[in-house]
Formats: structure tokens, C-alpha cells, sequence
């Protein structure tokens, strides 16, 4: 496990989510965080031993007897003694604490540390070994305890104010150059800095540093600064069809005269290691980041809900299952189209005479009902009628299906789909995956097509122009029975052939 930072730490561990009136206090310990996103306190064979007795003196509940009686030696000494004490009747002195526990305290330079304790059984133990004369050997030891959540005050005199930059330690991405460019009306800049070195092949671990700093330190218009990053590492997943982990956070905000630097470590190890189809090669990879970049507005990934569209895409990567996978990109489908049918009028008839219409309609299943016969069950099956009437008038006033939906979208986008899908034929694979369990016995020829068109689609949202990959079917002949895919370059938009 390589170490990417360390430091000396002192400080108390004490019980979080409850008053701890024995906490361990002013004991000494070393802090490492790793590349790979994992943190562990280091502590020394006193410190460990501390803490395994107060876990299982506060893991026990602690009962005491209430007005005990005296018992004999002869009485003690009966087998049957054990039994009569657990009928006598006991008070519940201390109850089993299953919260979480907490470090706190300063490092040697003055930084506030705070971290919890992630998992006890989570436990590395080192030897090492020390002559302390020729003949005699001493064997002392280092435990390393895992944590999450460090957080890292370097600065804790002075209190956060307005964000001037935020910069993410992530793995798993790759790199060939450093990229600066300015988004959000060129009020922010979006920097990709690469941490590894060419012979690197492991990006499981610290790889790359994105960085969103604010250029205009007077302006506040925009501090939504979480948002903004979650939906730009969105969009380098999109383009290089791995899914991106945050190893660590640094912020750094402007107080009066004074900046604040406060450093974040999760420590969660929960990683979606699939990957997806590298739809920008990284000899483009900087064009696309710069041109799309600019198009991470809250109006393209909120209101139109590609930040939500591109979280299902990137959910695909992981998937083992043709079925699973093929209902995430209609997931993907459906939420660009409920948002963009949310901007334009979907009603066929003005609201004011479609409910004038369902009033009148619901006034004539009460006036049929009293003809209806008094048997119990004729009338409960009338009532049934009646309930199901009313529930649908929510879809007699939408215009048009989904297919209608979609294609209005993508003829919005300018989105070319006739080559793959003339009339959105996948529909039908969607309903039949959703309401039987079953697409077809060999949907990945729809599948590699149906991912074809969420790529150009949201290209065609980002008005991206230049070069991209999709899946092709292959024209090679081959000894199986079954279509073979491969990857193809293409340039976007298309010319006048698609």
C-alpha cells in the first residue's frame, strides 16, 4: 500500500453518538492515507490495548441485582445457584453501545483531525525488531486501525466562507495531458492534472486531480461548487467509459482577509469497477472536455436532466446482465424525455375544458350507480369500475405516446436514430423485459445499437463537434452464429449519409 500523505497526530477516541465519560485521551498516533483512498491510525501496543477493553467493556449491557439476598457457602457451592441468580430480578446498569467511535485532536503542526473509527476488526498488526543490547532482541509492534471520514482543518482558526477552489484526488482516470479550460461564462476554471507516471498501469489508485477554482474572487453568483464537480466527473466517465472514485477533497474558501483549507477523506472503498465503451479516444479527450465543459450548465444537467440521464449511463458500466444493461439506457431515454416534454405543452385539450369534461363523466358514474343491484358484490365491482375510470383521466389529456415523446426529442436534438431504429423498435424489448421478465434471446445486436443512441443523443445535447467511437457490426465473416460488434470512429454531427 503506497502512502500518499502522513502525519503525527495526538488526541482522544471517544464514543460518537452518546456522552463518553471514559474516553481515551492524549494518547500519540500516526495517520497514513493511502493512494488506493484507504486511512488507518497507527497506534502502539498500550493504545491498542486501551481500545479492545473499552470495546468490549462498552459492547456488554451491565446488569446489578435489585436487593440481592445473602447466600451460604454451602448455598454457592449448589449446582442449581447460577439458576436462582437469573431469577432474581436485576437493573439494566449499563446498556450495549452501538454507535460509531471518533478521534479527535491536533497534529503536530496545529491541523484539526477528525475521523471515525471504520472497522475494528479491520486491523493490520507490524512487528518490528530492535537490538536493544548485542545478545538481546526487543519485538515491539504498530497497530493500523482503518478509518473514514478524515477530516483535515489546516486552518481552524479561521471559518469557512465563500469557495474560491475545490480540488478531487481521483483514480481511474487516465491522462496523456494537462487540461485548463474555463467554464460557467469563464467565471470558473476547470483544470485536469495527471499524478502518475507513464508507466503507470494501476489508475485503481490516485491517478488524476480535478480542480474547479474561481476566477473572479468577488463574484458570488455561483457557490453550488459539489453539484458542479459531481456532474463534470459525470461527463469525463461519459467520455472515457470508466467510472471515476474520489480518493479526497480539498477546499479552500476566502474569509475577510484570510483563506481556509479544510481536507476530506472518505476512506469508502465501495467502487463500480465495470466500464463501458471509451466514447472519446484521449487523442480527443481534450477537445471534448473543452468544447462540453462550457455545457455543464444548470440548464443542460438539471432542467433538461442530463446529470440524472448520464448517473444511469455510467450504472450501466457495471452491469454483467445484457437485460439490465439494456434497461438502463432506456432509463437513460426516458428521463431526457420527461424533461424535455416537461418544457413543451403536452396537453391535447386546454386544462380548463378537460376538467369541465371529467366532471361531467364522473357526475353520470354517480348517477348510474344507484340502478346498480343492492347485492354486495355487484356494487363493490361497480365501485371498482368507478375508481379505475377516474385514475385513468390522468393520461386521456397527454399528448401522444412514448415513442411520440421520444422521437419529438430527438428530432429536437437533431439527433440522427433512423439508421439504428427507424420507428424506436427497442420499445417494444423494453416493454417486454419490463412486463415479462424477458427481451428476446439475442438482444445484444439491439443493445450495442440502443447504446449508439444515447451517445449521439447526449452528444447531440452537448453539441459536441468532432470525433467519437460507437459500436459497429462487424462485415468480417466468421465461423459462429452470432453478429460481432466492433468499435468504429465517427464524426459528429454526421454529414447528409445518416
Amino acid at each position: 500500500m503506497e502512502i500518499h500523505k502522513q502525519f503525527s497526530f495526538v488526541g482522544n477516541l471517544k464514543k460518537l453518538h452518546e456522552d463518553d465519560n471514559q474516553p481515551i485521551e492524549n494518547f500519540s498516533a500516526g495517520i497514513q492515507c493511502h493512494r488506493n483512498g484507504n486511512i488507518f491510525l497507527e497506534i502502539d501496543s498500550r493504545v491498542h490495548e486501551k481500545l479492545n477493553h473499552k470495546k468490549f467493556y462498552e459492547s456488554t449491557p451491565i446488569y446489578k441485582f435489585t436487593n440481592p439476598p445473602k447466600f451460604t457457602e454451602d448455598e454457592r457451592r449448589d449446582p442449581s445457584f447460577l439458576l436462582q441468580l437469573k431469577e432474581l430480578e436485576q437493573e439494566l446498569v449499563q446498556k450495549p453501545y452501538k454507535g460509531n467511535y471518533i478521534i479527535e485532536g491536533k497534529t503536530l503542526e496545529g491541523w484539526v483531525v477528525i475521523a471515525e473509527i471504520a472497522d475494528y476488526n479491520y486491523t493490520y498488526t507490524l512487528s518490528f525488531g530492535e537490538k536493544v543490547y548485542p545478545e538481546v532482541e526487543y519485538i515491539s509492534k504498530k497497530h493500523l486501525i482503518k478509518l473514514n471520514n478524515l477530516s483535515i482543518d489546516y486552518n481552524p482558526e479561521y471559518t469557512e466562507s465563500k469557495k474560491l477552489e475545490i480540488v478531487y484526488g481521483l483514480a481511474n482516470l487516465k491522462l496523456t495531458q494537462n487540461l485548463p479550460t474555463q467554464i460557467l461564462d469563464s467565471k470558473y476554471e476547470l483544470s485536469l492534472v495527471s499524478l502518475t507516471s507513464g508507466d503507470q498501469k494501476n489508475y485503481d489508485a490516485l491517478s488524476a486531480e480535478m480542480v474547479l477554482r474561481s476566477i473572479d474572487k468577488n463574484d458570488t453568483e455561483v457557490n453550488h461548487y459539489k453539484i458542479y464537480s459531481a456532474w463534470l466527473e459525470l461527463l469525463i466517465s461519459f467520455a472515457t467509459g470508466k467510472c471515476l472514485k474520489e480518493i479526497y477533497k480539498i477546499e479552500t474558501s476566502q474569509s475577510n482577509d484570510s483563506q481556509k483549507k479544510v481536507e476530506y477523506w472518505s476512506g469508502n472503498q465501495l467502487f463500480k469497477e465495470g466500464r463501458g465503451i471509451a466514447v472519446v479516444q484521449q487523442a480527443h479527450l481534450t477537445l471534448f472536455i473543452q468544447q462540453c465543459a462550457s455545457k455543464v450548465t444548470w440548464e443542460n444537467f438539471s432542467d433538461k436532466g442530463l446529470g440524472s440521464a448520464l448517473g444511469w449511463y455510467t450504472d450501466a458500466f457495471s452491469s454483467n446482465t445484457v437485460s439490465v444493461e439494456f434497461i438502463l439506457f432506456c432509463t437513460v431515454l426516458e428521463t431526457l424525455t420527461a424533461h424535455h416534454s416537461s418544457e413543451t405543452s403536452s396537453k391535447l385539450i386546454p386544462t380548463a375544458i378537460y376538467r369541465k369534461i371529467r366532471n361531467d363523466v364522473l357526475k353520470i358514474l354517480q348517477k348510474y350507480e344507484c340502478e346498480i343491484n343492492n347485492h354486495e358484490n355487484d356494487l363493490q365491482k361497480y365501485k371498482s369500475f368507478q375508481a379505475k375510470l377516474e385514475k385513468s383521466f390522468s393520461d386521456f389529456n397527454k399528448l401522444g405516446s412514448l415513442r411520440t415523446s421520444l422521437k419529438q426529442m430527438l428530432e429536437f436534438y437533431k439527433t440522427p436514430y433512423k439508421d439504428l431504429f427507424p420507428e424506436l423498435e427497442f420499445i417494444k424489448i423494453r416493454d417486454d423485459i419490463v412486463h415479462r421478465g424477458f427481451g428476446g434471446d439475442n438482444i445484444l445486436s439491439d443493445l450495442r445499437k440502443l447504446g449508439n443512441l444515447v451517445v449521439r443523443l447526449v452528444l447531440s445535447i452537448l453539441q459536441y463537434q468532432g470525433n467519437y467511437i460507437e459500436s459497429t457490426k462487424s462485415d468480417i465473416t466468421s465461423l459462429v452464429d452470432f453478429e460481432k460488434y466492433c468499435l468504429s470512429y465517427q464524426k459528429f454531427p454526421f454529414d447528409n449519409e445518416h
